[in-house]
C-alpha cells in the first residue's frame, strides 16, 4: 500500500464534535427527569411518553451527524476511507463517489458535499440534509488541506463536477 495522506480538522473543531452530541444526549435525559424532580412542573403522562418517544430518537440521531460530520479522510493511492472517534470504514475506491456538489458561491457556504455508496446509514441523514438521496460527507473549509482533497476527488472522479474547483 502506498503512503497514506491523512486530511483532518484541527483538533478544537474535532474536540467540538466529540462533546456536542453528548451534551445534546445529556440535555435530553436531563429534560426527561425534570418533571419528576420538580414539583412546580405537571406534565401529562401521555404527552411526556410521546415527547420522549419522538425527541428521543430525533436527539440521538442528530447529536451523532453532528459527529460524523468531521471525519478524518485517509487517503492512500485509488482508495481512501473515513475515520472518526467510533467510526472507521472499510477502505473505498474513488469509483464509489456517486456525487460532488460545490458550493454554489464561496461567500455563502464554503461545503463540499461527497455522496459515496458503501457508507453507513448516519451518512444518510448527512446527505438528506444537504439534498442527496444517498450517503454523504463533507469537507469544509477548515479542514487542513480540505482544498487538496477537492482537487484530488476532481482528479479523479471530473466526470462528477459541474465546475472546477478553486
Amino acid at each position: 500500500m502506498s503512503k497514506v495522506e491523512i486530511y483532518e480538522y484541527p483538533q478544537t473543531i474535532k474536540l467540538v464534535s466529540r462533546f456536542i452530541p453528548f451534551a445534546i444526549v445529556g440535555a435530553y435525559i436531563a429534560l426527561l427527569f425534570l418533571p419528576l424532580i420538580s414539583d412546580e412542573i405537571s406534565v401529562n403522562p401521555s404527552r411526556f411518553l410521546i415527547i420522549i418517544l419522538i425527541a428521543g430518537p430525533i436527539a440521538l440521531l442528530f447529536a451523532t451527524s453532528i459527529h460524523f460530520m468531521y471525519p478524518e479522510v485517509h487517503v492512500s493511492g485509488e482508495q481512501f476511507k473515513l475515520k472518526t472517534a467510533f467510526y472507521e470504514s472499510r477502505w473505498l475506491r474513488w469509483d464509489q463517489i456517486q456525487d460532488v456538489a460545490l458550493p454554489e458561491s464561496r461567500l455563502v457556504s464554503q461545503i463540499v458535499t461527497v455522496v459515496v455508496r458503501d457508507l453507513p446509514i448516519i451518512y444518510w441523514f448527512i446527505g438528506l440534509t444537504r439534498g442527496f438521496w444517498g450517503p454523504a460527507f463533507l469537507i469544509h473549509s477548515r479542514m487542513r488541506n480540505g482544498s487538496r482533497l477537492v482537487r484530488r476527488i476532481y482528479n479523479k472522479r471530473g466526470d462528477l463536477f459541474s465546475a472546477r474547483p478553486q
